[in-house]
């Protein structure tokens, strides 16, 4: 049987940002979301994902660890890589190190949800 949510894991610390996008998607039907804060805690869990949000204006260390412990723990799923940054330099070394897709950490409501749509169909 298909269930009828995507399972989407929230990385980063617990900020207003992700706030924010807990609560954005908590309210979507189609939608499931976890949230861990760091990666010590993603690779002791046994959550099953369709899809990483990674804030990477709270998650410490470098780009390339960062996405690499992800991509261990799910190599499978996208990552949306979320960060105040918008100059191209930084969006591609981001997109290098393993992003999927990468927003704006200003981004409004319908971009999110977009890009997780996307991302997981």
């Amino acid at each position: 049987m298909k269930k009828s949510y995507s399972e989407i894991l929230l990385l980063g610390e617990n900020t207003c940002l992700n706030k924010t996008i807990f609560e954005i998607v908590a309210s979507q039907n189609d939608l499931n979301i976890t949230h861990v804060k760091d990666i010590k805690q993603l690779k002791a869990s046994s959550i099953q994902s369709d899809l990483i949000v990674a804030d990477l204006v709270t998650i410490r260390g470098e780009l390339n660890n960062i996405f690499q412990s992800i991509k261990r723990e799910f190599p499978l799923s996208p990552v949306l890589a979320i960060h105040y940054h918008s100059e191209f330099e930084i969006i591609q070394r981001i997109k290098h190190a393993g992003a999927d897709a990468y927003l704006n950490s200003e981004m409004n409501e319908d971009e999110l949800l977009s890009s997780l749509r996307d991302l997981i169909h």
